[in-house]
């Protein structure tokens, strides 16, 4: 009886999600001139609960693709959820709002 060991990796991928970060990005940068205008514990709380709220539509799912010898290979893919320029840019002016 032989036995086949069968060895996977799992690796990641964040291309998409590294996109979608820089415009978040130059979204908060839009944004920048009001917020330089806060006090500084009151910004390092936006930051804070803006993360936060990011962390929560950040998805994540396998993608398996099967080569022509029969292998297979895993991806696990990390991205936002859709609309993520309208989420920040909602989430910083209307932060904003509220304080000023």
């Amino acid at each position: 009886m032989s036995s086949k060991i069968i060895v996977m990796a799992l690796q990641v991928d964040t291309s998409a999600l590294v996109a979608q970060t820089r415009v978040i990005a130059g979204i908060i940068k839009r944004f920048a001139p009001s917020l330089e205008e806060l006090p500084d514990e009151i910004t390092k709380n936006l930051v804070n609960k803006f993360l936060v709220a990011l962390k929560g539509v950040v998805i994540s799912y396998n993608v398996t693709t099967i080569g022509t010898d029969g292998s297979r290979k895993t991806v696990r893919v990390l991205r936002y959820r859709s609309g993520i320029e309208d989420f920040t840019t909602a989430f910083w002016a209307s932060e904003i709002n509220v304080i000023h």
